[in-house]
């Protein structure tokens, strides 16, 4: 018996014209045409009769501008295309197209020049999408941001504006087609733009790399004018594109109203300056003078009333005193006279200041310090004001008897200041705001301590204009311990006014 093996049949080879044919002939998505060198339609797949409406022997021979709008036609568009894809090899397009039964739709045009081996040109190749719901979404978009009160611009992680809304061009005074073909940071003012931008980033700021938050800063109108603006921006994914979307919102009227506002704060400070320490100062001396006649022969009860009366005042002369100096460490109006100092004579002369004040509350107050003078480079009269807040603080949250405890440390090029207290401590809720202007502590065991609010601001203002730091951590056994470090010789501070802060 003699096996015979059957050998497949071979399916005939299919020329590359051939297949290129049937692979046109199977997209069904896009149109797909070829034109002669003056644009008449020599072939077209069924994608193109399907997305145009006309067979295929209706069509050809017939010049490729029957799809345009008849104002794109008067505008000579098809032969200005065709004009550029033989200057450059390709020309792309988005616009209105018509099909046979006349209705448009939303085009996305390739058209490629086609040329043989030497080079001639001998037609063109086509290539049309349908972009109509893209489009029919973007108008729904655009029609969205429309309603949005603030100017809103989308922009591309290159920087160039995308999308923009009519409220954008009356805030930045440009035309839709001018911002359309601008970098974003050419509507920052020239103070908050990177000196060279990067074609990789969304802003030339760091803030404005990230996936969102909210700017204020100044941006800039076509005709130069600056104004304030807080812009708020988040991502924004369109059709699978990463975007960022920002809206622009003019705050003038906020930064006026602001500044108003700290006019009428410095007129006030003025008043309470001129208006009321002096006359204060003058009712508190008054009273301490009675006071200090024991043999006035005033009754024992308007004794007591006097010692109230003038408790207060003084109280009253403290506030004005902490409110004007806030105001000066903030506006920078405070002048730092540096000259080399001896901190240990300056923390005796401080402790004895507030002697009175402690002992009235049963609270002594020891000084632990390196033998010998303790120098820096400082100003005297913020280093009093610095000690003095620090100790009468814990001498109003000492219980009668205890110590408050004020130790002086030098060294690495620092001088370190503590304060420490044995009061019932700073509650957990109140710590973030310790440091804060009118803050003050409130519980069972802290009661009302009195004090203005202002001294732990104060320190913090001054210790950081003199280059310092200042801290605080519940000391072992209960209370608090504040530290103060200072450089021993700082570079400079800041200030203009020559009165001092009282």
């Amino acid at each position: 018996m003699t096996a015979t093996i059957a050998t497949p049949k071979q399916d005939p080879v299919v020329p590359s014209s051939e297949r290129f044919k049937l692979l046109v002939e199977c997209v069904k998505d896009y149109a797909i045409l070829i034109l002669d060198e003056n644009g008449h339609v020599s072939s077209w797949n069924p994608g193109a009769e399907r997305l145009n409406g006309y067979s295929e022997q209706e069509i050809v021979g017939q010049h490729f501008s029957r799809f345009y709008t008849p104002e794109d036609i008067a505008a000579g568009k098809p032969e200005y295309e065709l004009e550029t894809a033989t200057a450059f090899g390709r020309v792309e397009d988005e616009g209105w197209r018509l099909r046979k039964d006349g209705s448009r739709f939303w085009a996305n045009v390739v058209i490629t020049a086609l040329r043989d081996h030497t080079g001639r040109l001998c037609g063109f190749g086509k290539v049309v999408r349908d972009m109509t719901e893209r489009k029919q979404a973007e108008r729904r978009f655009q029609a969205l941001l429309e309603l949005a009160p603030d100017a809103v611009l989308i922009v591309n992680p290159a920087g160039d504006i995308v999308i923009v809304n009519s409220q954008a061009e009356k805030l930045f005074g440009y035309s839709r087609d001018e911002l359309l073909s601008m970098k974003v940071w050419l509507l920052l003012s020239p103070k908050f733009r990177d000196p060279q931008p990067s074609e990789d980033s969304f802003f030339a700021l760091p803030q404005m790399r990230a996936t969102r938050g909210r700017l204020e800063l100044r941006v800039r109108r076509k005709g130069g004018s600056e104004f304030p603006a807080e812009i708020s921006f988040a991502p924004l994914d369109l059709e699978g594109e990463h975007l960022i979307s920002g809206a622009v919102r003019d705050i003038s009227e906020r930064v006026e109203e602001v500044e108003r506002n700290e006019r009428i704060k410095d007129e006030l400070v003025s008043t309470v300056s001129h208006e009321l320490r002096t006359p204060l100062t003058a009712i508190s001396g008054a009273m301490a003078l009675l006071l200090g006649k024991h043999d006035s022969g005033l009754p024992e009860a308007s004794i007591r009333l006097l010692k109230i009366a003038h408790g207060n005042c003084q109280r009253l002369v403290r506030l004005v005193n902490d409110i004007l100096a806030i105001e000066k460490a903030e506006s920078g109006r405070v002048v730092y006279v540096l000259k080399a100092l001896d901190l240990r004579a300056i923390a005796e002369q401080t402790i004895e200041a507030n002697r009175e004040l402690a002992e009235s509350g049963g609270v002594t107050v020891r000084l632990e310090a390196p033998p010998g003078p303790c120098e820096l480079h400082a100003d005297s009269d913020r280093m009093i004001q610095i000690l003095t807040n620090l100790i009468s603080n814990a001498v109003r949250f000492s219980p009668p008897g205890e110590e408050v405890v004020v130790k002086l440390a030098k060294s690495d090029g620092h001088v370190q200041i503590s304060v420490r207290d044995h009061g019932p401590g700073i509650p957990e809720s109140f710590k973030p705001r310790i440091f804060s202007k009118f803050a003050q502590a409130d519980g069972p065991e802290l009661g009302s301590k009195g004090g203005t609010g202002l001294g732990l601001a104060i320190v913090k203002q001054i210790v950081t204009m003199l280059g310092g730091t200042v801290s605080f951590a519940d000391a072992p056994g209960g209370g608090t311990i504040f530290v103060v470090e200072l450089p021993d010789r700082p570079g400079s501070a800041q200030g203009s006014e020559r009165s001092e802060v009282a």
